[in-house]
């Protein structure tokens, strides 16, 4: 028998890339007391010449991918110590250097024992560092945020494998937390439920799909075109009603992606062993399993880019999301923070 350490396989291409498109938000109810944010998010992949393959024709993976949407309500607040935790700075760090990963082995980026990082080596050095420099993140208030790496580590923390939903009857899809993290929620779906078909009626039907054409980056600017799919909402329900009460904010931040739900995958494999302590799988984070790159927007509040890891590459920006409240379209409302940090070696 096989056992799962020893056939590890990272599939972090086999999940599609993912955009946030627009952000509405709208009273709930007539007293308007209580409100309902909707994200509409779409697929997208290159459409190449000899491409015979999208990740969505193979029908029996199609129930590994998850699709996953943070929600960070957590204000910025002003004047507190240092080392005080700041929530929505430490999704910006992990969105970006999650992000980052695929750029190791275009870098060739080896680690202490000359070795290519595989993600598990990868987190786990970018942790050791964090712990060892007391997670010194310098902003340009000197105010650093602590307890970064939680965000990766923990069991159903947004950045991890893990999802219990508890949002009840109003947001059955949606994980709630208390303490730090009672102002983020995490709202997850299977890929499989959400994509349109030409018979809606059936599962087996052609997905739909459309071709848009977009500029790419680069200094030749060419004209690249995609193959999109549309997703239905994703509907958030919050204030005096629901589990989240919540009538403002003064921050709202999103961090989409698509994750290949590897540990389901291998367990339902024959011929596997699945080692007896459940630990290792519990502290699986998405990029272990398998993840898309990371779609982030930031309508209200602060976001805060992070020196590029290897100190050449640009960070992770943000594209263009329409942001409408209560009918109208509404300019982003958004402080941006340039944070820094040592490239750790990573060179």
């Amino acid at each position: 028998m096989t056992t799962l350490d020893r056939c590890k396989v990272f599939v972090s291409d086999i999940a599609p890339a993912i955009a946030i498109d627009s952000i509405t938000i709208n009273y709930a109810d007539n007293e308007r007391q209580n409100l309902v944010i909707s994200t509409r998010m779409s697929l997208e992949e290159r459409v190449k010449e000899g491409n015979a393959q999208r990740w969505y024709d193979n029908e029996e993976n199609l129930k590994y991918l998850k699709v996953r949407l943070v929600t960070c309500m957590t204000p910025e607040q002003q004047g507190l110590p240092a080392g005080t935790f700041n929530v929505s700075s430490c999704l910006d760090f992990w969105a970006q250097r999650i992000n980052e990963y695929s750029l190791l082995d275009a870098y060739k980026v080896k680690d202490n024992q000359n070795a290519a990082y595989t993600p598990g080596s990868y987190l786990q050095h970018i942790m050791e560092e964090l712990s060892f420099n007391n997670d010194r993140i310098v902003f340009d208030n000197d105010r650093p945020p602590s307890g970064i790496q939680n965000l990766i580590k923990n069991p159903y923390y947004p950045y991890n494998r893990n999802f219990n939903p508890s949002g009840m009857q109003d947001n059955p899809y949606s994980q709630f937390y208390d303490g730090m993290l009672r102002e983020v929620v995490v709202s997850q779906r299977n890929l499989v439920d959400l994509l349109p078909r030409e018979r809606e009626d059936s599962p087996d039907a052609r997905i739909t799909s459309r071709i848009v054409e977009k500029t790419s980056i680069g200094p030749t600017a060419d004209m690249v075109a995609y193959e999109l799919v549309d997703l239905p909402s994703f509907d958030l329900y919050v204030g005096p009603a629901y589990t989240l009460r919540l009538e403002d904010f003064q921050h709202l931040s999103m961090y989409a992606f698509v994750y290949f739900d590897y540990s389901s995958y291998i367990e339902d494999l024959d011929g596997f062993d699945l080692p007896e302590d459940s630990q290792d799988r519990d502290m699986r984070s998405v990029l272990e399993e398998g993840v898309g790159v990371i779609a982030t927007a930031t309508l209200l509040g602060n976001k805060t880019i992070f020196s590029p890891l290897l100190g050449e590459t640009p960070p992770a920006r943000e594209t263009g999301v329409t942001y409408v409240e209560n009918g109208e379209i509404v300019e982003e409302q958004v402080q941006i923070y340039q944070a820094s940090v040592n490239n750790w070696g990573m060179r």
